[in-house]
């Protein structure tokens, strides 16, 4: 097989978390304790069908869950939400995805007075077909859900007709549907469509346009797929929709260490083992090192990588 691929390898720096965070338990039967261990909190959410966990303010103020570490098929069948409140989460939400979890980000005002609701316009939206207790819990665990700062935006986010918080088999294609919609001044700004570790895989520039429809064809590089949309002050994330099963090179470890005896401390060895998971070898396999700022790698604007390695076949 002779194929062209592009290996993105990143490195951010993320530091240990002192404080495991708190959590949501929403439709469970009982009461648990803050004195549960994490990992048997996620044992126990996980033998209850139903009952929905969310991550409530990661970061390292409160804690990130051990840097969602702990994460196996039935706890990530247990944890469903993360509230994800604003720009400054984004680093949050991608480290939480890219360790594996399926979670959709919703608003909590996390509000300590009796004005719940109304405190704030910020707020989570959940689709579903009618506003039941059945329908939400349905949408929660089915990860149909977006957080945004303005509470008249409305966005519709399909691929190959597949509503957000799908898990697509793997595709050949991928069909999007993004439809916007607000009743702001300042419109919609712009819109990207964000694939894994923060990188910026499609974008365009709305303006001050109040609706807009963007339809396009791509190819399944990622292995989830979301839409931002940023009109300052305006900031909103969506479900993912993920790509599984499909034939692809993995990164499977990266690493950095110190050069031995260089004369700058500053310079550094970055190491990356890449698999391939295809069913047949690849030839002219490259790979490409980049330096990604906080706030994510944008594809469409990068001039080019920090190192190139030719790589060639992969057995």
């Amino acid at each position: 097989m002779s194929l062209n691929h592009k290996i993105f390898c990143f490195i951010q720096g993320y530091n240990a978390a002192t404080y495991y965070g708190h959590l949501n338990t929403l439709n469970y039967p009982s009461l648990t304790t803050r004195s549960t261990l994490l990992k048997n909190y996620y044992s126990i959410m996980a033998k209850k069908d139903g009952s929905i966990v969310m991550f409530n303010h990661p970061g390292y103020k409160w804690g990130n869950f051990c840097e969602y570490d702990f994460w196996t098929e039935s706890h990530d069948k247990a944890v469903n939400l993360a509230e994800i409140k604003g720009k400054s989460y984004d680093g949050e939400y991608a480290l939480a995805l890219t360790k594996g979890w399926h979670i959709s980000p919703l608003y909590n005002e996390d509000n300590h007075s009796a004005n719940w609701g109304n405190a704030y316009e910020y707020c989570g939206y959940a689709l579903a077909p009618s506003l039941t207790r059945q329908n939400i819990i349905e949408a929660f665990q089915k990860n149909r859900t977006y957080t945004t700062t303005d509470k008249t935006l409305k966005i519709y986010f399909k691929i190959n007709d597949e509503w957000m918080g799908a898990r697509l088999n793997s595709p050949d294609k991928l069909k999007v549907s993004i439809q916007l919609e607000t009743q702001k001044a300042i419109g919609l700004g712009t819109v990207s469509l964000i694939g894994e570790d923060n990188i910026v895989v499609a974008q365009i520039k709305a303006g001050r346009a109040k609706t807009y429809n963007w339809e396009f064809e791509i190819d399944p590089l990622y292995d989830y797929y979301y839409v931002k949309v940023e009109s300052d002050p305006t900031w909103c994330v969506t479900a993912p929709i993920w790509i599984e099963n499909r034939e692809e090179l993995t990164v499977t470890d990266i690493s950095q260490e110190l050069i031995t005896n260089a004369l700058d401390n500053k310079d550094r060895r970055i190491t990356a083992t890449i698999k391939n998971s295809f069913s047949e070898a690849l030839t002219g396999a490259v790979a490409y090192f980049y330096i990604a700022p906080p706030t994510g790698l944008n594809l469409n604007t990068v001039r080019q990588a920090y190192a190139t390695v030719n790589i060639g076949s992969i057995a």
